[in-house]
Protein backbone atom coordinates (compact mmCIF):
# COMPACT_ATOMS: atom_id res chain seq x y z
CA UNK A 1 0.00 0.00 0.00
CA UNK A 2 1.33 3.32 -0.75
CA UNK A 3 2.13 5.52 2.08
CA UNK A 4 1.32 9.67 1.87
CA UNK A 5 3.77 11.70 2.87
CA UNK A 6 3.73 13.56 6.16
CA UNK A 7 2.61 17.26 5.87
CA UNK A 8 5.56 19.59 6.40
CA UNK A 9 4.74 21.74 9.55
CA UNK A 10 4.70 25.42 8.58
CA UNK A 11 7.70 27.40 9.15
CA UNK A 12 7.13 30.21 12.31
CA UNK A 13 8.76 33.81 12.44
CA UNK A 14 9.46 36.06 15.15
CA UNK A 15 8.27 39.22 15.94
CA UNK A 16 9.16 40.84 19.16
CA UNK A 17 10.87 37.54 20.68
CA UNK A 18 6.96 35.45 19.92
CA UNK A 19 6.27 32.86 17.45
CA UNK A 20 4.16 33.50 14.65
CA UNK A 21 2.64 31.16 12.18
CA UNK A 22 0.68 32.43 8.45
CA UNK A 23 -3.29 31.18 9.26
CA UNK A 24 -2.77 30.01 5.91
CA UNK A 25 -0.13 27.89 6.42
CA UNK A 26 -1.97 26.46 9.57
CA UNK A 27 -5.06 25.75 7.57
CA UNK A 28 -3.35 23.81 4.99
CA UNK A 29 -1.13 21.58 7.22
CA UNK A 30 -4.88 20.79 9.56
CA UNK A 31 -6.47 20.11 5.94
CA UNK A 32 -3.24 18.04 5.07
CA UNK A 33 -3.50 16.14 8.50
CA UNK A 34 -6.99 15.55 8.16
CA UNK A 35 -6.60 14.19 4.51
CA UNK A 36 -4.23 11.53 5.86
CA UNK A 37 -5.51 10.47 8.80
CA UNK A 38 -9.07 10.52 7.34
CA UNK A 39 -8.68 9.93 3.80
CA UNK A 40 -10.87 12.89 3.36
CA UNK A 41 -10.51 16.70 2.15
CA UNK A 42 -11.30 19.40 4.44
CA UNK A 43 -14.18 21.57 2.94
CA UNK A 44 -13.02 24.21 1.03
CA UNK A 45 -11.77 27.69 3.34
CA UNK A 46 -12.54 31.40 1.85
CA UNK A 47 -8.95 32.55 0.85
CA UNK A 48 -8.69 36.01 3.20
CA UNK A 49 -8.07 39.05 1.56
CA UNK A 50 -5.47 39.54 4.24
CA UNK A 51 -3.34 37.11 5.79
CA UNK A 52 -3.47 36.90 9.33
CA UNK A 53 -0.86 35.72 11.84
CA UNK A 54 -1.74 33.13 15.24
CA UNK A 55 0.37 32.66 17.81
CA UNK A 56 2.13 29.37 18.70
CA UNK A 57 -0.03 29.44 21.56
CA UNK A 58 -3.65 29.20 19.54
CA UNK A 59 -1.64 26.45 17.25
CA UNK A 60 -0.76 24.56 20.09
CA UNK A 61 -4.36 24.78 21.24
CA UNK A 62 -5.97 24.20 17.79
CA UNK A 63 -3.74 20.90 16.65
CA UNK A 64 -4.69 19.76 20.26
CA UNK A 65 -0.73 19.34 21.42
CA UNK A 66 1.42 21.48 23.98
CA UNK A 67 3.58 24.68 22.88
CA UNK A 68 6.75 22.87 23.75
CA UNK A 69 5.64 19.91 21.03
CA UNK A 70 5.48 22.96 18.25
CA UNK A 71 8.76 24.10 19.35
CA UNK A 72 10.08 20.43 18.99
CA UNK A 73 9.05 20.62 15.61
CA UNK A 74 10.74 23.69 14.42
CA UNK A 75 13.56 23.07 16.03
CA UNK A 76 16.65 23.22 14.31
CA UNK A 77 15.07 25.97 11.27
CA UNK A 78 16.20 29.57 10.84
CA UNK A 79 13.28 31.56 12.08
CA UNK A 80 13.46 35.42 11.09
CA UNK A 81 12.41 37.86 13.16
CA UNK A 82 10.23 40.60 11.28
CA UNK A 83 10.39 43.96 12.49
CA UNK A 84 6.96 46.49 12.61
CA UNK A 85 7.83 47.27 9.25
CA UNK A 86 7.70 43.65 7.78
CA UNK A 87 11.36 43.38 6.78
CA UNK A 88 12.69 40.34 7.92
CA UNK A 89 16.22 39.73 9.19
CA UNK A 90 18.09 36.60 10.39
CA UNK A 91 17.31 35.78 13.65
CA UNK A 92 17.90 32.67 16.15
CA UNK A 93 16.09 28.90 16.31
CA UNK A 94 13.80 27.96 18.48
Amino acid sequence: MLQKAAPIFPTPFRRGGRLLFARSQVEAYKARVLEIAHGASAPPREIAPVETFVSAEEVARELGMARRTIGRLVAGREIPEVNLHGDAEKGGSA
